[in-house]
């Protein structure tokens, strides 16, 4: 995404975008930059060139990394990046925030912790994203009527989840499955 002239022609013509490019793992600042930031940045003004109006953009739990695991999570919380990964994504965060200020550009920012077919390891037990969920959440994001910039937390109704959504309550998405029982 970091040429500008290949975003644009992938642009054209769409009325939403599903955002899950860049680099998806800590790096080399270079690449984390070129992908995540200057990657996203030429995505938005695509969009904007083009009048797409909705976006749902793949953020991150690293945007918020540095909150202690025993912290119940919601919108409100500030921004603790744990990664050079966290800062880009943070980035994105705000990037949204000012392109649905200025023009109108509708995101959903969805911090995703832990997006696996099943959970892997304790820690996952309380992060994990099952893909219905996942899939439950962009068709949500895609059909209200109107979705603003709600930052949202990436997590399955697991019985350990410490992440808090009630915030964006309005988009009617209900995740169903848990870590437990998977």
């Amino acid at each position: 995404l970091a040429d500008r002239q290949a975003v644009m022609d992938l642009v054209a013509g769409c009325d939403g975008i599903l955002h899950f490019g860049g680099q998806a793992t800590e790096g080399p600042w270079q690449t984390v930059r070129d992908s995540n930031i200057e990657g996203l940045y030429n995505l938005y003004e695509a969009a904007r060139k083009h009048g797409c109006r909705r976006i749902f953009y793949a953020s991150s739990i690293h945007a918020v990394g540095y909150h202690p695991p025993t912290e119940n999570l919601d919108d409100t919380i500030a921004i603790r990046p744990d990664t050079l990964y966290g800062v880009s994504k943070a980035f994105g965060e705000a990037l949204a925030r000012f392109y649905h200020e200025k023009f109108g550009i509708e995101s959903a920012c969805v911090r995703i912790a832990s997006c696996q077919p099943q959970p892997q390891n304790h820690r996952m037990l309380a992060t994990w994203l099952s893909y219905d969920d996942l899939v439950r959440l962009v068709e949500r994001v895609f059909t209200v009527p109107v979705l603003g910039c709600p930052i949202l937390f990436g997590v399955s109704a697991n019985d350990r989840r410490w992440a808090d959504n009630s915030s964006a309550d309005y988009l009617g998405w209900h995740p169903q499955d848990n870590a437990e029982t998977h």
